[in-house]
């Protein structure tokens, strides 16, 4: 499998908003390094194509390809809700905060 084939898979299934770059877009404006610039909006869709492009092994077969391309992005998942969980905790803490002190929430 080819680091192309391997951002296709991942463009197949992103779902940028309007306006916002997909990650084929991305992609297809690298350097000659394969290194890719941030000026499209849309950090997710960098930060995939960035990872898929850090991870991908020439030698390895499409299965671990595929492998190592989903490790990475769950890795990836499980830290982004960590992050939504505590944003979420540390708004039920500052609501109550503001009820007791008598300013809404």
């Amino acid at each position: 499998m080819t680091l192309d084939e391997l951002i296709a898979t991942a463009n197949t299934a992103y779902d940028a908003g309007a306006g916002e770059c997909i990650i084929a877009q991305i992609w297809a404006g690298r350097d000659e390094d394969n290194r890719v610039g941030d000026d499209c909006g849309d950090t997710l869709a960098l930060f995939v194509v960035r990872e898929l492009r850090d991870i991908y092994d020439a030698g390895a077969s499409d299965a671990e390809q595929l492998e190592a391309a989903d490790r990475a992005m769950m890795s990836a998942y499980r830290q982004l809700l960590d992050v939504s969980v505590a944003f979420a905790d540390a708004t039920v803490k500052a609501k109550a905060t503001a009820k007791e002190a008598g300013h809404g929430g």
